[in-house]
């Protein structure tokens, strides 16, 4: 969906990579990063796209899996209180915004 964060994943500013060895959260927290960066560039089609798959993962308002706490505690709230992530809140869903308001 975004391919070239690859290249962020892969460059050297990336410290949440150690080898091939890494989290669901440090794998959130450094493509929050990229969004932030990158915003701007992406199509409503990939924010839609992204964010409804971020829905469908988020089972409920407060993380439970691995994976629903990653994109809340270092996506959702990483994206908080910026402009990618102001412009994103048009594509959350009832869930992922309900999170994101509390730390926006």
């Amino acid at each position: 969906m975004f391919p070239s964060f690859e290249a962020a994943w892969n460059s050297e500013n990336n410290y949440s990579r150690d080898e091939d060895v890494f989290t669901s959260h440090e794998i959130c927290a450094e493509f929050s990063i990229y969004f932030k960066e990158n915003y701007t560039g992406f199509s409503n089609e990939q924010l839609k796209t992204l964010f409804d798959k971020v829905e469908k993962l988020i089972e409920d308002s407060e993380p439970s899996s691995e994976i629903d706490n990653a994109l809340c505690t270092c996506f959702l709230e990483n994206i908080a209180q910026t402009e990618s992530g102001n412009l994103a809140q048009q594509f959350m869903g009832k869930r992922s915004k309900k999170f994101f308001d509390y730390w926006n």
